[in-house]
């Protein structure tokens, strides 16, 4: 049996080589087909547990942050977060040990989220203000039971439903997200379930639990109408496949049911999944994205697509594998503003008057990969892209999961928060939702030694036998590795900004230059172990003390007349907060 099942795999993996392939040479990828082959192997660098180690020069780059003007603002929920509805239901997920290949949406059940957790509400209040996204596959094959009190239901044997969600499921997740004030967007069924024989949207199911919704004055602003309808030919076959005029249709229905029971919800068209090199995958045949706006952009509030820059394990197909060190490559991580881009104009063209979403990302698609998504190095990653989106015209970026699977930015058993939460935290401290532009140029250390200067913080390196140093970086391109934002700052006094620095070079510290003269709040991020689940704040491991964050301070600093000069050792990143920078932009 297992003979048989590895010959079908192999036979389906070469059919899905010929499909990209074709894909890539009659669509605009972002990529060549050398860029999907390298996607299946690991590019490096090959990362070792413990801290990261200085073993080259330190590289210097200057950084001119642009403080008269406003890049973008976004939303004040910019960062918000996911939870699954299988989470919701205990429909069918990804499986917890990726000890196996999985097609469709996930071979095993999750269990069902428990909302009432005292530890639950401690940790999401730090994340505020936020929506709170209920969505994914199991969206499009989901019934509404509002007559059923029951904890969990399954749908007989021949109901063309997956899973079911009681009325108990869906008033504590409602009663979960109106304590702690959470804004929460919901995707309706748009999958084949809820058709009729013609392929038309029923809505009838819908109805039922928007008019419940309104009645207990559930804290629901926006109504998704279907989850990636752009792949609904691999999840249900190709006959499946809804067209952009029949969507249409369907949101003009959706549109007069949630106007009938809230005149002030949105309604969301479907966000399509977006693959690293491949955009909409098979998109010669089945890209939706572009005739969907162009058809129904007037009928949508926002503008949504969902991303993840690499692929784990447990999914048979993949476009970019997920290692360690993959998205310490700048390329890989610029490939969010390639789609954002083509997002953009099409926004521009067909739904100007709506915002830009990121409406579902995780650190690596198929539920995150085991040893990189619930990592520390996850967290380099995830402000990257938070930086680079909020700068190119996202309003919100939703982070797949709050927590549960392996890309959650807390493990739910335990509720511990990881990485990816207290960098959320920060950002929501210190970041406000002014974008500022920043250029950046390389320049010369003023110290290469500067290591030692923050050896009470970051900790002193190891030493290595430099067999896996940043060998492809020549001198001139070096400074790239330093991504460097900047926004107005989230507290303060009037013109006041933070900086976020991240030093994506394994073996070699930055130093980041700025003019700016006198004091400043360093909160500086590194790890005991780059592989590991331990973060440090200014050379401190951050941990709760019972369901209370321990305080996220700064360590205030002074440039002198020569200007900013700060050290970011390999692999770290630090916010920089600066309340007197006097920015127009911030007044």
């Amino acid at each position: 049996m297992k003979i048989l099942r590895r010959i079908l795999y192999g036979l389906l993996g070469l059919t899905f080589c010929f499909l990209m392939l074709i894909s890539l040479l009659t669509e605009g990828a972002s990529g060549s087909f050398a860029e999907l082959m390298r996607g299946q192997s690991d590019p490096g660098p090959y990362l070792s547990a413990g801290p990261a180690q200085a073993v080259e020069p330190v590289y210097a780059v200057n950084a001119r942050v642009d403080t008269q003007n406003i890049a973008h603002e976004t939303a004040p929920e910019y960062v918000s977060f996911a939870l699954d509805l299988s989470q919701v239901t205990g429909g069918k997920w990804w499986a917890p040990e990726a000890d196996q290949l999985e097609l469709g949406s996930g071979n095993v059940h999750a269990p069902v989220f428990d909302f009432d957790r005292p530890r639950l509400d401690a940790l999401v209040r730090e994340l505020r203000p936020a929506y709170l996204r209920i969505g994914g596959s199991e969206s499009d094959k989901l019934f509404y039971d509002l007559s059923s009190n029951d904890e969990r239901l399954e749908p007989e044997a021949e109901s063309p439903y997956h899973s079911i969600m009681t009325r108990r499921q869906w008033d504590r997740l409602n009663a979960f997200a109106r304590r702690n004030r959470l804004r929460v967007m919901f995707t309706m069924n748009a999958g084949p379930s809820a058709r009729d024989a013609s392929g038309a949207w029923r809505g009838d199911n819908a109805r039922e639990l928007i008019r419940y919704t309104t009645e207990q004055r559930y804290p629901v602003d926006i109504w998704e109408l279907g989850n990636e309808l752009n792949i609904f030919f691999y999840l249900y076959g190709p006959a499946k496949q809804i067209s952009a005029q029949q969507y249409r249709n369907d949101l003009i229905k959706a549109r007069e049911i949630v106007r009938e029971f809230d005149s002030e919800a949105r309604v969301a068209g479907q966000s399509s999944a977006f693959w690293p090199v491949l955009g909409e995958p098979l998109s010669f045949a089945f890209s939706f994205m572009p005739t969907y706006l162009r058809e129904a952009g007037d009928l949508t509030d926002i503008v949504g697509w969902h991303y993840y820059p690499q692929q784990s394990r447990r999914g048979l197909f993949a476009s970019r594998r997920a290692t360690p060190g993959r998205l310490l490559h700048p390329e890989n991580l610029d490939e969010a503003l390639f789609w954002t881009n083509r997002l953009r104009q099409l926004q521009a063209a067909f739904a100007p008057d709506t915002e830009l979403w990121l409406g579902e990302s995780g650190n690596a698609q198929y539920g995150g990969e085991p040893g990189v998504s619930d990592r520390y190095i996850s967290g380099l990653w995830w402000l990257d892209q938070l930086g680079l989106l909020a700068r190119n015209g996202h309003d919100v970026v939703v982070r797949q999961t709050l927590s549960g699977m392996t890309y959650g930015m807390i493990a739910d058993a335990e509720l511990y928060p990881r990485t990816d939460y207290w960098n959320t935290v920060l950002w929501k401290r210190l970041m406000g939702t002014r974008a500022l532009h920043v250029d950046t140029t390389a320049a010369t250390p003023s110290n290469e030694s500067a290591d030692s200067a923050l050896a009470e913080i970051a900790g002193e390196t190891n030493r290595t036998d430099g067999a896996n140093k940043d060998t492809n970086d020549s001198p001139e391109n070096k400074y790239k590795k330093l991504r460097v934002y900047a926004h107005c700052a989230k507290s303060g006094p009037a013109g006041a900004i933070t900086i976020l620095a991240i030093n994506l070079s394994h073996t070699a510290a930055a130093e980041l230059r700025n003019r700016y003269t006198g004091a400043y709040e360093l909160f500086l991020l590194s790890a005991p172990d780059v592989l590991g689940t331990e973060v440090q704040l200014n050379g401190t491991v951050l941990r709760t003390n019972g369901n209370v964050l321990p305080p996220l301070n700064g360590i205030n600093r002074t440039a002198d007349a020569n200007g900013l000069h700060e050290t970011i050792p390999p692999l770290s990143y630090a916010f920089i907060k600066i309340n007197a920078a006097g920015a127009v932009a911030c007044q």
